[in-house]
């Protein structure tokens, strides 16, 4: 920290930026400012009064005010910072610093100061001041007269004052009869209020009842409204009963005819089972004797499969041409057609019978077996041909249906039967979440429902009342 000796012998803090605080009590501080005009900005010192508190304090020309108490001035030109020291209370410490540019703004001033006449300037503040001590005289007589006016008037005041009192009194007795007249007014007015408030009251009252009445009234009219669709419904409902009843009766007709039918199928069946016994119990004698007569045939028939493979070729070149320009693979025309014939030629010649075979929608000959016809011997020659029987049991079309859902659909029971026994998947669903039995029940396919029923363990059986169905629950 720096020193410096003030011009009357005073020590003044510096600190080493050659910024200084210095505080000015109440009167004129002595000192004028000015803002260059390259800037605009900033307050420099340019005159400072001989004798003032602002020579007595160190201020020097060229001295930059940064601020004042707290506030910080240097964005501001001199005029506006002379506004702001006349309104800030005194005392008052202004920070100024004494830099470069304010030497240098200093240097530009001129060298040596105008010659003031101060004693001129004092007889001239001397000639002010009796001219302002007349103007006091005068002002003392004018105040002596307005006193004794006061006293006069202080005089007329009390004697105002006392018929003030009497008009006081008379103002109160008057305002005293208004307010009890407007006492009077206000208990009318409130009446009226209310009898206004119960009359409203009444009117909404009479209107919402109208409206309830009216509003019950509509009600009633849609009561009766809905009260005859139901008894036109009742009516359609007891005709739709009776038409059911009567499709019931009839749909029990055709099964019990078709349950005899299938009685006396499962006799022949068990007619062909026993020959079929026979049949191997013959074939396991001959095998056993070593009978010459076997081999002779089985020789026979290698060479029948030669001849027939020779024969196969001119067959296969028939069932192409047959099926050429069809938009389906031969084997899938073929099953269509139930062409069980061409497909075993197709099978014989070479064709790829074993392949799972396609078309567009995903669709295999299994399925066109099912839709076609109840052919259980083209599909048990389909599934003795394949690789995978379990594939093309279960191959799904682009809609998710099974060869076991069209014969359900086409109740073709006795291919249901059949696909069920070579291990048809009876749980899956198409694209729409539909089983076999689904499909089966929505086309009243009775013998498949019957049949898909059994696997689902759905009926109960028993008995001689085998394969019988309770048709409502179709």
């Amino acid at each position: 920290m720096a020193t410096e000796v003030s011009r009357d012998g005073c020590e003044m803090a510096l600190s080493t930026t050659n910024r200084f605080d210095l505080t000015f009590p109440a009167g004129a501080m002595g000192f004028g400012m000015e803002t260059p005009e390259d800037s605009r900005q900033g307050s420099f010192v340019t005159v400072v009064v001989p004798n003032s508190e602002a020579m007595r304090q160190g201020v020097q020309l060229g001295d930059e005010l940064v601020a004042i108490a707290d506030w910080d001035v240097t964005g501001l030109d001199h005029m506006e910072v002379v506004e702001l020291i006349s309104t800030v209370p005194r005392p008052v410490i202004l920070h100024f610093e004494r830099n470069e540019r304010g030497q240098e703004f200093a240097s530009q001033m001129p060298s040596e100061p105008q010659n003031i006449d101060w004693s001129k300037v004092i007889a001239g503040l001397e000639r002010d001041l009796a001219a302002e001590c007349s103007k006091a005289a005068k002002r003392d007589r004018d105040l002596k007269e307005f006193l004794r006016d006061q006293e006069k008037g202080h005089r007329a005041i009390h004697e105002l004052s006392a018929l003030q009192k009497e008009m006081q009194a008379l103002k109160k007795d008057h305002v005293e009869q208004l307010a009890a007249k407007d006492k009077q007014i206000l208990t009318l007015k409130k009446m009226h209020r209310q009898v206004a408030s119960e009359k409203t009251l009444l009117r909404a009252e009479l209107s919402a009842r109208n409206k309830t009445i009216e509003s019950l009234e509509k009600q009633i009219e849609e009561g009766i409204d809905r009260l005859k669709q139901r008894d036109r419904l009742v009516s359609r409902l007891e005709r739709d009963k009776k038409a059911q009843q009567d499709d019931i009766t009839r749909l029990l007709g055709e099964i019990e005819t078709r349950e005899k039918e299938i009685e006396s199928l499962k006799c022949l069946r068990a007619e062909e089972n026993k020959k079929l016994v026979a049949s191997d119990e013959q074939l396991k004698a001959m095998v056993e004797q070593k009978d010459q007569h076997l081999f002779d045939v089985i020789n026979d028939n290698s060479a029948g499969i030669e001849s027939k493979g020779r024969i196969g070729k001119v067959g296969y070149d028939r069932v192409l041409k047959k099926y050429e320009g069809k938009s389906d693979p031969p084997s899938i025309e073929a099953a269509k057609k139930g062409d069980l014939e061409s497909m075993r030629i197709l099978a014989s010649a070479g064709h790829n019978v074993a392949k799972i075979v396609v078309n567009r929608y995903g669709e295999t000959p299994l399925h066109h077996v099912a839709f076609g016809s109840d052919n259980v011997a083209f599909a048990k020659f389909l599934l003795s041909n394949t690789h995978n029987k379990s594939s093309l049991l279960n191959a799904k079309t682009n809609s998710g249906i099974t060869a076991l859902h069209w014969a359900a659909q086409t109740n073709h029971y006795k291919l249901v039967a059949f696909l069920l026994a070579s291990g048809a998947d009876h749980t899956a669903k198409t694209q729409y979440g539909n089983t076999a039995l689904d499909v089966a029940v929505a086309m009243q396919s009775v013998e498949s429902v019957n049949i898909l029923k059994k696997r689902y363990n759905c009926l109960k059986t028993g008995g001689s009342g085998e394969g019988k169905r309770d048709v409502s629950q179709i």
